[in-house]
């Protein structure tokens, strides 16, 4: 058997075609549950043992750190599959097929020829490092190449997460007094949209127009100085300095374009500004006849394009002939995941949209279900009929764990509900999305040691440690301290070692000018002795070894313990550093991590390390359906995702689609994909609810049913209507004014009544709010 009759076996012929096809650049259009990443990995699969393409020559990107490790699992998998049959393949001639011998796994490849089969390769995650995030891709080119840009940065340089470059923008606009003019989440956002535009501040600024603008392009400048300063890029310069990179050097672009046969990128549909000119100049185009590329592929669904707000242009997906002529469309129209009913309900929203691929998707399951649909009397109804249902689900054998269904919404304030219901009634439940576990102070903490150590320019970080655990350096004297590193134009670090030097506080007032009181001196002291050590010890320890050190170094199990005031939050929060130290784990003296060579150096593991911590941005919890929690998540964070379970909530105008949404066709046609893309994720069951009323920012809203609603044919749904039979159910003495008593939110006072709804205002500001069902309340 040839490899080519074993990839036909394996897939249907639309995704046959796309596997096979590498005469020219390909535009895969894969519908949801079409086996998207089956097709990718047998792509590459036919690359490597098919063409004899070297792995290191072929570039995967993906969006997330999951499709990454998931693309790079499944084709080690098939690889030991291939090598299994032991192919034959007529095709293979010496004089087509050149490869080095000292590649790894490609030694026998000569023999293998005049024996008319397939080389045996055995492949590993080492040799498919070039499979991996945008980030992850280009941060390994700047690693090699950024010491070309005008740039002062090295190649050892830090990566700040979200949170610590939202920190420098903080205190820009304190320095510069203008946090009552600009938020520092307007700040950011605007120098992300530039980055992610290709322009730099001094861009910017040339073409500045108005007040406005000059403020922000300042800001933006000021903001950058302070990163070249402490040798630190932020999250969206891992795009933006490859790009100018390649912009400056003709000769490093041809490198890089010269380093790959082939590019395959995963979702290109949600691909930014920056992130399809980087894949452009890779791969060569029409924008640039001089410069041949690499061979790409593109594969996505324009179906499921859903992160227009975040920079997202799905006209690139659309227009992709004009970069590439020659490229071949291939279309994937067979859903290997729903039922036919969903399969059907989600054609028939989605076709509403006017600017997209045509295509229809058909189901490959069978079955005759239906969708059901409920009207509310309103939200907290909706929480506890759906609640009632899981529960239903659960005793009738319907699912085998609560953890098969998933309870999607719009916004994330829709979740409370359901939250207080899951409580009451002892149902285990997990939140999607709503914190990470890089998020968790704790984590934070430590990881801003590690990166300190690595780095001790890095003031983001120095400043989150400097006082953890407590030092007694307040706030007033770090104010000082930074003003004097500011006015003088170095770091906080060297300001911190002149500290130390000077010894104390008289002649550290008079040589700097810096007032500090004694224990603030004493603790910066300590500090830098604590520093000094954990700096020796990168040079004997690998990562894992580290962090163990470093926690019993600064005691902080016991700062832990102070902080949270009980032992089991503290226990819990250490467990999580516990988990650190596994992820720590794999970088080793003599081994090979899951991306790089082998390395020798403490300091090198360390810094790779860290860098993975950094791409890690989208670690989310497995969905393993095994679990017993009912899963909670906005429609964004489904994708990608599938559950048998599906419920819908809130499919409302102006709750979704969203209220700002409906005004403009292009953010509409958006939100429809959104609905499109919650549809899909359900396998078998899927309800959809909507309520009569509802409370948002605590005031009751009437909403009509969501319009994509009316866009599922009634043959596909079953109908009921639970808000006639609840409406005036409940008798009750309770009047506006009483105090009440809610067995949860504790006592409160009834702000307003309505059939056997009350508006509750609690005591305990946690709560707040409420509109609560009457027979949930006690009179006080």
């Amino acid at each position: 058997m040839q490899l080519k009759e074993y990839i036909a076996q394996n897939l249907n012929q639309e995704q046959t075609a796309a596997a096979l096809h590498t005469d020219t650049s390909s535009l895969i259009i894969a519908g949801a549950g079409s086996g998207k990443t089956r097709v990718l990995t047998y792509k590459i699969a036919y690359l490597i043992w098919g063409l004899n393409i070297r792995p290191k020559r072929i570039l995967g990107v993906t969006f997330t750190n999951k499709a990454a490790n998931e693309m790079k699992e499944r084709l080690i998998k098939l690889g030991e599959e291939i090598n299994a049959q032991n192919f034959s393949d007529d095709n293979l001639s010496i004089e087509e097929k050149k490869v080095e011998e000292s590649d790894s796994g490609f030694g026998d490849f000569f023999q293998s020829v005049e024996n008319k089969k397939l080389p045996q390769i055995s492949l590993d995650a080492r040799q498919l490092k070039r499979i991996g995030t945008f980030h992850s891709i280009f941060l390994k080119i700047l690693k090699e190449d950024i010491e070309h840009l005008e740039k002062k940065y090295t190649k050892d340089f830090a990566i700040l997460d979200a949170d610590d470059s939202a920190k420098i923008v903080r205190d820009l606009l304190k320095r510069f007094a203008l946090t009552d003019t600009f938020k520092p989440q307007e700040v950011k956002g605007f120098i992300s949209k530039q980055k992610n535009e290709g322009r730099t501040a001094e861009f910017f600024l040339k073409y500045a127009n108005g007040n406005y603008d000059e403020s922000m392009g300042k800001l933006y400048q000021e903001y950058e100085k302070e990163l070249e300063k402490s040798n630190s890029l932020d999250f969206d310069d891992l795009l933006l300095l490859p790009y100018l990179l390649f912009q400056k050097s003709p000769e490093i672009l041809r490198k890089w374009q010269n380093a790959f046969d082939f590019i395959l990128v995963d979702e290109a549909q949600d691909t930014n500004w920056i992130q399809f000119e980087l894949m452009k100049l890779m791969s060569g185009n029409v924008d640039h006849p001089d410069q041949k590329g690499a061979n790409i592929t593109l594969i996505g669904d324009d179906f499921q394009s859903i992160y227009g707000r975040r920079g997202a242009l799905m006209e690139n997906f659309l227009n992709v002939k004009q970069y590439w002529p020659d490229i071949q469309m291939f279309k994937l129209q067979t859903n290997y995941r729903s039922k036919p009913h969903i399969v059907a309900a989600g054609n028939e929203v989605i076709k509403k949209n006017t600017k997209q691929y045509e295509k229809n998707i058909v189901a490959h399951r069978e079955g005759n279900d239906k969708i059901t649909i409920f009207t509310h009397p309103s939200d907290t109804d909706e929480a506890a009929n759906t609640v009632e249902m899981i529960k239903q689900l659960k005793e009738k054998g319907k699912i085998r764990s609560r953890g098969q269904i998933a309870i999607l919404y719009r916004t994330n304030s829709q979740s409370q509900n359901f939250e207080s219901l899951f409580v009451q009634e002892g149902i285990p439940y997990k939140i999607f999305g709503a914190f990470k576990f890089f998020e968790r102070k704790e984590v934070k903490d430590i990881l801003a040691y590690l990166r300190m150590i690595n780095n001790p320019f890095d003031s983001v970080s120095l400043k989150r440690v400097l006082n953890i655990p407590n030092r007694k350096i307040g706030k007033t004297s770090l104010d000082r301290i930074e003003e004097f590193a500011v006015d003088n134009g170095v770091s906080l670090y060297e300001t911190l070692k002149l500290i130390g030097e000077l010894g104390n506080t008289k002649t550290i007032e008079q040589e700097s000018g810096i007032k500090l009181t004694s224990p603030a001196v004493s603790g910066i002291q300590d500090f830098l002795t604590l520093f000094v050590g954990l700096q020796e010890s990168i040079k004997t320890l690998n990562p894992a070894d580290l962090l163990e050190y470093l926690l019993k170094k600064i005691n902080y199990k016991d700062y832990l313990l102070k902080e949270e005031g009980s032992e089991q939050v503290a226990e819990e929060k250490y467990d999580n550093l516990g988990q650190l130290i596994n992820m720590a784990s794999k970088y080793d003296f003599g081994a090979s991590n899951a991306n790089e060579e082998v390395v020798s150096s403490g300091e090198d593991l360390l810094r790779r390390f860290l860098e993975e911590v950094t791409l890690m941005v989208d670690m989310i919890e497995s969905s393993d359906e095994n679990s017993d929690a009912v899963k909670l998540m906005t429609i964004h964070s489904s994708k990608g995702l599938e559950f048998p379970v599906v419920f819908i909530v809130g499919a409302e105008d102006n709750i979704f689609p969203l209220a700002n949404a409906m005004l403009e066709p292009k953010t509409l046609e958006e939100e429809r994909r959104l609905m499109y893309v919650a549809i899909t994720r359900a396998k078998d069951v899927l309800f959809i609810s909507h309520a009569n009323q509802r409370m948002t920012r605590g005031q009751l809203k009437m909403n009509p049913p969501s319009r994509f609603l009316e866009e599922i044919p009634n043959d596909l749904c079953k109908f009921y209507d639970l808000s006639q039979s609840r409406a005036g159910a409940v008798s009750s003495s309770i009047t506006e004014g009483a105090i009440v008593r809610h067995k949860l939110f504790g006592q409160g006072i009834v702000l307003e009544i309505w059939n056997n709804m009350a508006v509750v205002k609690f005591d305990n500001p946690k709560f707040g709010l409420r509109k609560v069902e009457l027979k949930f309340l006690q009179e006080c």
